[in-house]
């Protein structure tokens, strides 16, 4: 069902490397600090770099056409894929299914901290491509910080729905992160995009 709000789904990362495997930037000891390579740890003082991790990911899909069977697949393939408890997770869902069944069968299925999503025409993973499908992303790092917002009556008030998401965004409150992301998903059938992406934009300047 399409409805004129706005969903945002922000990640705050603490600017480590994204690669999909832990790395060694630079040994400290070309720093004359000590080097410790059991340990994970983020950039260090005076130049130093210690081990960076990076987040973990898995796309998944399926085609199970009941609601609830399909909800509990997408979780124990997130299961499977992370072997850990999902921070974030981002749905895109065929308008055939009973969408608030198919979200707590998932969350039941893998219990991720924040799902977001948004009903499709056409599902993709790297490894899929279909209709009538469903499609998430599960994301795994404990080095971000995720927040989940809405904004509501988008076509009556951009601004207001803009303002609305900005209230829910923890990074002016938190200077732990110095870097900021946000993914914005939206009814393009309600317009205003371009107004929403200005106001966005004063919002947070």
């Amino acid at each position: 069902r399409r409805c004129s709000d706005l969903r945002a789904l922000v990640a705050a990362p603490t600017g480590r490397s994204f690669r999909p495997r832990a790395r060694w930037l630079r040994r400290r000891s070309q720093t004359g600090l000590p080097v410790d390579q059991s340990a994970a740890g983020t950039i260090a003082a005076a130049g130093g770099f210690a081990e960076v991790r990076s987040m973990e990911a898995v796309a998944v899909s399926t085609a199970e056409a009941d609601t609830a069977s399909a909800g509990r697949a997408l979780g124990q393939q997130i299961q499977s894929g992370l072997g850990k408890t999902a921070h974030a997770v981002i749905v895109f869902a065929a308008p055939n299914y009973d969408h608030p069944v198919l979200l707590q069968a998932l969350q039941e299925a893998c219990s991720p901290e924040l799902i977001v999503g948004a009903s499709s025409a056409g599902e993709f993973t790297n490894d899929t491509l279909g209709v009538g499908l469903v499609s998430a992303l599960a994301i795994n790092d404990p080095e971000a910080c995720f927040s989940l917002c809405v904004g509501r009556g988008l076509k009556a008030d951009p601004a207001g729905a803009a303002r609305s998401i900005v209230a829910g965004f923890k990074g002016p409150s938190n200077h732990s992160f110095p870097h900021r992301s946000a993914l914005v998903l939206t009814d393009a059938l309600a317009g205003y995009a371009d107004v929403l992406a200005d106001e966005l934009t004063l919002a947070t300047a």
